[in-house]
């Protein structure tokens, strides 16, 4: 009787293990869909709602937005807007990605909103976005040119398509959100390549300090830009993809030209000199019909040498901590500060610059490399509630 009873007791704990096992193969061929890795929206939430995606004091309602901190390597990227959708871009692959994760909609219906746009080949360590979906309703409304905001939304200068007003708005346009943010990031780390990645998420905020709907870009406070050059006589190979080499230095005033510079940019002013001129009649109309503002503030540009020595090369980063940037006017000032340290510029012609909006002489001044440029970090004007992503 005893040895019967044993038996039957292991034969039910191999039953047992067994299906243990085959559920924990199903789960893991969920979670890896053939190359892409991408994961479908069932593995993302359990069968029953999850209670952990509800915005708490919220009456309980699902959220409808998330904040993204991202880093990408931008070498195989064509910037970051999606606004060329035959070409690789961050924010394409992002609302790709996202797509799945809500539901499987339309990437159109996905709305990824970057705190900059970064050009072809920048990279980033502190890209924020603020992620969200509308119904398919309300994008056919933006496509036929009818006015996409509902009773009650706010309007955005510029923007095509509804802006949520707080973290948990339940207009009609709006997808809910049934993952919660870290589950989200988790899922867009395995579904990405290792050029992107995922290192924190947050709910959007509320509200903002001025009582209207928090947005990256309007609410980005500073950004801080780093750029890293070398001098010397051979560039390293091996940090030909990070670095700009500018060659061996006339001398060794160049470090402190490049620093005197510095100190005169510093500061409000119009910076419409170091932006690249726009390229044909319509640009140029446009750019002077428009209410165009060039006034940039820089808080910081600090220029220093770096610890790396390889043969005679060494490296100089560039770190400019500003309110907003002209489009490339990071790499142009980056092409300023080494010609005025090789001596080809002086600093009467900047000043020129700043006054009168004079361009700088393209035959002198190059507008740096994309690949040398890295956007580091965003003070946002809210209060953000990080969660790292360990994934």
């Amino acid at each position: 009787m005893v040895i019967r009873l044993a038996h039957r007791n292991s034969f039910s704990f191999v039953i047992f293990l067994s299906a243990f096992w085959l559920s924990t193969l199903h789960v893991l061929a969920l979670v890896s869909n053939g190359e892409n890795r991408a994961l479908s929206f069932s593995t993302l939430q359990s069968a029953t709602f999850d209670p952990t995606c509800l915005e708490k004091g919220a009456n309980q309602l699902p959220r409808t937005s998330i904040l993204l901190k991202i880093g990408y390597d931008g070498s195989h990227y064509f910037g970051w807007s999606a606004a060329n959708k035959s070409q690789r871009t961050v924010e394409g692959e992002l609302k790709k990605k996202l797509a799945k994760i809500f539901g499987n909609l339309d990437p159109e219906c996905v709305i990824v909103e970057g705190c900059s746009r970064t050009d072809k080949g920048v990279h980033a360590q502190g890209m924020v976005a603020q992620a969200y979906a509308i119904t398919p309703s309300a994008l056919d409304a933006t496509r036929v040119g009818l006015c996409p905001y509902y009773p009650g939304q706010p309007s955005i200068p510029g923007k095509r398509y509804p802006h949520p007003w707080n973290n948990t708005d339940s207009t009609e346009c709006f997808v809910p959100i049934l993952a919660t943010a870290s589950k989200i990031g988790f899922a867009l780390n395995r579904m990405s390549g290792v050029d992107l990645r995922i290192f924190a998420v947050a709910p959007s905020p509320t509200r903002s300090r001025d009582d209207v709907p928090f947005h990256p870009t309007l609410h980005a406070r500073l950004k801080t830009y780093q750029y890293t050059i070398s001098t010397g006589t051979i560039a390293d190979p091996i940090r030909r993809k990070r670095v700009w080499h500018v060659g061996k230095v006339v001398d060794d005033l160049f470090l402190d030209r490049m620093q005197d510079a510095a100190r005169l940019l510093q500061g409000a002013h119009d910076f419409t000199a170091f932006s690249p001129i726009p390229k044909g009649p319509q640009d140029r109309k446009r750019r002077k019909e428009s209410d165009f503002n060039g006034t940039c503030d820089l808080a910081s540009i600090q220029i220093a040498p770096t610890d790396y020595r390889w043969r005679d090369t060494r490296e100089i980063t560039i770190t400019i901590t500003g309110n907003r940037f002209l489009y490339k006017m990071a790499r142009m000032l980056v092409g300023t500060f080494v010609a005025v340290g090789m001596g080809a510029m002086t600093p009467s012609q900047i000043q020129s610059a700043l006054v009168y909006g004079e361009r700088l002489p393209t035959h002198i001044v190059e507008c740096a490399p994309p690949h040398g440029l890295v956007l580091q970090h965003v003070d946002l004007d809210a209060r953000i509630e990080w969660e790292p992503v360990n994934s």
